[in-house]
């Protein structure tokens, strides 16, 4: 920041800068909250464009998304010409929402990772 600023011609202090990349990155923070709130019509639409898909989201009291399941119809109907074996894999997101995201793939003849559904969980180990 202070490199940037010396190049403007500028003289930037340690807080500036600091203040600077906090309120640049606080509004990001305040994009993806926003962007959140547009995940449920997108799934809907999502469904309703791709026939046969599997598209489940769960929420609870508070209206939070804790659950989201997608399977899109054309990888179900790929599905029998893959190898009979799937395989899942799960990232933990470390984001402000936390959770864990999990995809399932197969192996295609030619050896090639094929993913099918992916899902997303806040709090894995929560229960009702």
């Amino acid at each position: 920041m202070k490199a940037a600023a010396a190049l403007q011609g500028m003289d930037l202090n340690y807080n500036q800068s600091h203040r600077a990349l906090r309120a640049v990155f606080s509004s990001a923070w305040e994009q993806d909250k926003n962007s959140f709130q547009l995940l449920i019509p997108y799934l809907k639409k999502f469904d309703e464009l791709n026939p046969g898909s599997s598209v489940k989201y769960e929420r609870d009291a508070d209206y939070h998304i804790e659950r989201v399941f997608i399977c899109p119809g054309f990888m179900k109907e790929t599905l029998r010409y893959v190898r009979p074996m799937m395989s899942l894999d799960a990232a933990h997101l470390k984001s402000q929402w936390k959770g864990t995201l999990y995809v399932a793939s197969v192996k295609t003849a030619s050896d090639k990772l094929y993913p099918v559904s992916c899902c997303s969980v806040d709090h894995e180990g929560k229960r009702k």
